[in-house]
């Protein structure tokens, strides 16, 4: 199952039909990442979403920069905005499965406390809440990987929204402190 995902990030280097085949599968995406039963999945993805978050911009910017230029035509300035726009949109799903993700990881539950410290007494489970050391030390090294992404989705994610999640991100940085 791995060996098949770790294709993911190749696909995701310059695709054209991002509009059409990205947002049923951002769904997708986010709940694999998420998945505990294959942990190594997550740093697939988040490399596949940096991958193709960054791409997209970039075409989309390179397109738009030759606007009245002879070398691309219409559909194509079309498609590379279009694409731009499918991704923006989804990034408003992804983004904050990330960011819970990322609490996951770090151990914190929604209301910025730990759940180590709490004894996981909120029910639910956390892999590397269990006390293993390993499981700790995987899930630290996961979190560049998850915040790369969040980063290179930010750039693609509509601004009213990015603000209204920079907002909630540091109210809960303010209570966890």
């Amino acid at each position: 199952v791995v060996d098949l995902w770790s294709l993911l990030p190749h696909f995701c280097v310059d695709p054209r039909d991002v509009k059409v085949g990205f947002p049923p599968l951002a769904a997708i995406l986010a709940k694999a990442a998420g998945d505990k039963r294959y942990p190594q999945l997550l740093t697939i993805i988040c490399s596949a979403l940096k991958t193709l978050a960054s791409g997209v911009k970039q075409r989309a910017e390179d397109e738009e920069a030759q606007i009245g230029g002879d070398e691309r035509d219409d559909g194509q300035e079309r498609d590379a905005r279009g694409d731009l726009q499918a991704l923006s949109e989804a990034s408003t799903k992804l983004l904050p499965s990330l960011f819970r993700i990322v609490e996951t990881l770090h151990g914190t539950d929604t209301s910025g406390g730990s759940k180590k410290a709490a004894g996981n007494s909120d029910g639910m489970e956390v892999e590397g809440a269990d006390g293993e050391d390993g499981a700790s030390e995987d899930d630290a090294h996961r979190v560049p990987a998850v915040a790369e992404a969040i980063g290179a989705l930010a750039t693609v994610c509509p601004a009213p929204f990015l603000s209204n999640l920079f907002k909630k991100v540091v109210q809960r940085l303010l209570v966890a402190t």
